[in-house]
This record gives C-alpha cells, sequence and structure tokens, in this order.
C-alpha cells in the first residue's frame, strides 16, 4: 500500500494537455514538491512553462494531499474537496472523478510502473473537452 509519505519530495512533470474543441495541444514541463505542511497534510505545488499556441508561460497550481486511512484525499488549495485516491497501490490503476457542475472531470491513476507514475484527466463540460496526460518521476539533486 502507497501512503502520502511515498509521494512526498520533488518529482519532475511532463505534461501534455490536448484541447479537442480548440484542436491545440499544450506542453506543460516543470517539477512538483510534495512537503509537509500539517498534521496528515502535505501541499502539493506544481511549478513550470506552459507552452501553447506559440507562446511559454510561467504556470503554477497548488492542492492539499491527505492521508485519511488507507486513502489519499486531494482538495484544492482552498479546502474544498477535489477527488480521492483509494487505497494506492504499485501495480494498481485508480479512477476518481469530480463533478464541479456543469463540468465533469475524471481521473486515472496508473501506479503500475512505480515510482513511475502517471495521471490521466478527462474534462468535458459546455465549454470544455480536454485530454491532460502527465507522466511522473522522482527529479534527482
Amino acid at each position: 500500500m502507497l501512503k502520502l509519505d511515498d509521494f512526498m519530495g520533488t518529482w519532475k512533470i511532463n505534461r501534455e494537455i490536448v484541447d479537442h474543441k480548440a484542436k491545440s495541444v499544450g506542453v506543460f514541463k516543470g517539477k512538483v514538491h510534495l512537503a509537509q505542511h500539517e498534521d496528515q497534510q502535505a501541499i502539493w505545488h506544481e511549478r513550470g512553462v506552459l507552452s501553447i499556441s506559440g507562446a511559454a508561460l510561467q504556470s503554477e497550481r497548488k492542492f492539499i494531499w491527505m492521508q485519511i486511512d488507507n486513502d489519499i484525499q486531494v482538495s484544492f488549495e482552498d479546502g474544498r474537496y477535489f477527488h480521492t485516491l483509494l487505497s494506492p497501490q504499485v501495480g494498481r490503476v485508480l479512477k476518481a472523478e469530480h463533478q464541479c457542475p456543469p463540468d465533469h472531470y475524471q481521473v486515472e491513476y496508473d501506479l503500475s510502473h512505480w515510482p513511475h507514475w502517471r495521471s490521466v484527466w478527462q474534462s468535458k463540460g459546455p465549454r470544455k473537452d480536454y485530454t491532460m496526460v502527465s507522466l511522473f518521476e522522482r527529479a534527482r539533486g
């Protein structure tokens, strides 16, 4: 069973974002640092460069990860619930979703090749239809 501690530290992230409506592709390259914040909580801090439509933009975002029994709950930076990784284990593919009417988000966490792992987000709504694939590997140095 993977615990929150197993995700702690710094990860390299390579992400491709395919916007099916706009018929465009963006690429994000950067790092994620997951560090202890409070008891049972850690802050996911992602920073990097998003290249899309010929522009390169600095980008960052934060989430709160929290160990709850065998699960890892993910919340937005302001504390609102986002989704839960149910009993993450090496070799498993986990699925979760987030309803944010009128939008719907589905994620698949592939832990088959731990400590290399990936997430695949599908987002659909009246104004959005994109797929976001993120590849993670431990950062060195």
